[in-house]
């Protein structure tokens, strides 16, 4: 059984949605030791006056949700390039 090893990680994007006025869900698109990308929908990210702590993401509202699925739709689209770009490169 392989260990993760967290330098092996590679952000390829990262977006922040933002949920409250110190709140925002961090979403990345992922590549792990050079494998094909995934995307992680991460955590809750909250700002407070001593630093920033995270939590796990609990619940979407609507507005929420629809900034997602947008979020989604340009990390398929990242997601393919990226897949175009490999396949020239064979």
């Amino acid at each position: 059984m392989n260990n993760y090893d967290p330098k092996k990680d590679k952000i390829l994007k990262s977006w922040r949605i933002p949920v409250t006025e110190n709140q925002a869900a961090v979403i990345n698109l992922v590549s792990y030791d050079g494998g094909d990308p995934r995307l992680q929908i991460g955590v809750l990210e909250i700002s407070q006056s001593d630093g920033v702590i995270y939590s796990r993401i609990k619940r979407w509202d609507w507005d929420s949700l629809l900034q997602l699925k947008d979020v989604i739709d340009q990390a398929l689209e990242k997601m393919d390039k990226l897949a175009v770009k490999a396949s020239k490169s064979v």
